[in-house]
């Protein structure tokens, strides 16, 4: 015997794979609006109970997951993350590893000379703010992370619109330094 909804889902729980897509039907072009009625109109009453039943199967290992993924750290003692936007409204991203006094070049990297905000140590202001290390970062307008003053870019606080100080797409190498790993030792 098999068990067979009988009522339509509720707007809070996804029941169905169907109802995944609901929220996406604003978005989709009016080519594809016959397809996804379709879809909608699919006679739900006739859906089992197991697709509920896979949701809760599943639920643990999409956290687990989940949390993994979330437990990559963004800052060291060695080296800390530096995520590179190619917009101020943070478009095109890329996140590279950077270690501790160590020039990392952007050549071959698709964000080359495209950078226009950074924000070293995470993925969000907030984040970047909340941070309690002394981590610094400088932006190079060379691969070599060499040359004076008008090739460099320091980012202390770890947020930085490259628009705003005039350096809209020089960045080519990125550096950073840890102050506080020499006091460690």
């Amino acid at each position: 015997m098999a068990c067979f909804l009988e009522t339509p889902p509720t707007p809070t729980l996804l029941r169905t794979p169907v109802d995944a897509f609901r929220p996406l039907f604003i978005l989709l072009p009016q080519t594809a609006r016959p397809l996804h009625a379709a879809l909608v109109r699919f006679p739900q009453r006739h859906l089992p109970c197991y697709v509920d039943m896979w949701s809760l199967f599943l639920m643990p290992f999409a956290l687990l997951l989940a949390i993994v993924a979330a437990d990559d750290p963004v800052v060291t003692s060695d080296k800390i993350k530096v995520f590179l936007f190619g917009a101020p409204a943070f478009y095109s991203e890329v996140g590279v590893e950077v270690r501790n006094n160590t020039c990392l070049s952007l050549d071959n990297n698709l964000i080359d000379g495209r950078v226009k905000s950074a924000l070293v140590g995470g993925h969000d202001v907030l984040s970047v703010q909340a941070r309690t290390d002394r981590w610094y970062c400088v932006l190079w307008d060379n691969y070599d992370c060499q040359g004076e003053n008008e090739s460099r870019l320091f980012v202390p606080g770890g947020e930085n619109n490259l628009m705003s100080a005039g350096w809209g797409s020089r960045v080519h190498g990125v550096q950073c330094f840890n102050p506080g790993d020499d006091e460690e030792d």
